[in-house]
């Protein structure tokens, strides 16, 4: 009896289980579906462009180097002698004009060689005009028996010998005197140039002598830029300036406190020799008054620089006719430009001839006129739909 009740129990289960699948089954089979209405519809994406202009332009190779004086000596002086007077001029850091006096060397024993000198001299003048008197005297004597005397002989008679001794003798002691004086001159050591001074090495009561180092001195007129620049670039390079070129080169002197600070250069050589460390090449850059002296020979310019100075240099390349200059973030990847061109974007293949640290020189694969894209978008793709985010269109100007 239990058997039977759990037999009908099962079946009763399984029954009603079945049943309500088969009602679930209904309701899901009968349930409306959802349609998606405008899902594929594509969307352009928003982007902002600059037109395309051909032009020539002149590329800028940057390089880097050092700021160092064109005239740098070391002052000595060419007589010995005691130190007896110090220009308050002379001083490390003080800017002197040429032919400003720094040292004078006790000139007591020059002046002593000078007088004696002098005396010489007037020895000799006074024995050569002696011998003139003589000569006129020799003439006479010679008009009387000229017709008995050998020609050889007449040069004896007419005391010629003794006029060029004296006339020898004059010479000599005029050099003598030349000297005197130039050595008492050398007593007083002046600057040979507009410069600076960097050292001073001798005070009052210093015993000189010649070859003694004075001081470091340098000119501040001109300042020269050594600077390297990779053999690639090098054919690039504008021709070196002439004397009456106009300075063509930007300096940028990024050291000077929180304000970058700009000069004007002339690019003079190109050095024929590589840098030993690098292996690049070098050029010679010249920089007319660095300090900023022409207002006032005694005031430095705050804006002045500074020999020793590690500076950015922008030299002039040739000029690349027929190109599009563009900026350099707008080279897109395996040298590609993005151009917006009916509503679609066109991935276009370009030549670059050149690029800079700030542009690419493109000579082919873009129009006149063409409107490339400056914004960054992720959907990259062959002729995806773009659109103006605003009707403003920017120019590339060429420089």
């Amino acid at each position: 009896m239990l058997r039977k009740t759990a037999v009908k129990t099962i079946l009763t289960s399984a029954v009603m289980i079945i049943g309500s699948a088969m009602a679930i089954s209904i309701i899901f089979s009968t349930e409306p579906k959802a349609q998606k209405d405008g899902a594929t519809k594509k969307t352009p994406m928003l982007v902002e462009v600059i037109n395309a202009d051909w032009g020539n332009h002149v590329p800028v190779i940057r390089t880097y180097g050092v700021v160092k004086p064109s005239k740098t000596i070391q002052l000595k002086p060419r007589v010995g002698g005691e130190v007896v007077a110090v220009s308050p001029q002379f001083v490390p850091g003080n800017l002197v004009s040429q032919g400003q006096w720094l040292i004078k060397l006790d000139p007591t024993d020059f002046e002593i060689a000078l007088e004696r000198a002098r005396s010489e001299l007037t020895k000799a003048e006074s024995a050569y005009a002696i011998e003139q008197g003589e000569q006129i005297r020799a003439q006479k004597a010679f008009d009387l028996v000229s017709k008995t005397i050998a020609s050889d002989n007449k040069a004896l008679i007419l005391r010629q010998p003794q006029l060029k001794q004296a006339e020898a003798e004059v010479k000599t002691a005029q050099a003598v005197v030349r000297q005197a004086e130039i050595e008492l001159e050398r007593t007083v050591i002046a600057m040979p140039f507009s410069g600076q001074i960097l050292s001073r090495e001798a005070n009052l009561g210093s015993q000189l002598t010649p070859g003694n180092v004075l001081a470091d001195v340098i000119g501040t007129k001109t300042y020269w830029i050594e600077s390297n620049i990779p053999l690639s670039q090098l054919a690039w390079l504008a021709a070196p300036a002439s004397d009456d070129d106009q300075a063509n080169v930007v300096i940028k002197n990024t050291t000077a406190g929180n304000q970058e600070t700009e000069h004007l250069g002339r690019l003079i050589q190109v050095i024929t020799r590589l840098d030993e460390q690098s292996r690049m090449a070098r050029v010679l850059i010249e920089v007319n008054d660095p300090l900023g002296l022409t207002a006032n020979e005694q005031q430095i310019s705050s804006n002045a620089l500074i020999a020793g100075t590690y500076v950015e240099t922008d030299l002039p390349a040739k000029t690349i006719n027929n190109s599009v200059k563009l900026p350099i973030q707008l080279l897109r990847k395996r040298d590609t430009a993005w151009v917006m061109k009916d509503g679609k974007l066109d991935i276009r293949n370009v030549t670059v001839v050149y690029r800079d640290e700030n542009f690419a020189y493109i000579s082919g694969g873009l129009n006149d006129g063409d409107k490339i894209i400056t914004t960054d978008i992720s959907a990259v793709r062959q002729g995806a739909n773009v659109e103006l985010k605003s009707q403003s269109v920017i120019n590339m100007q060429a420089e």
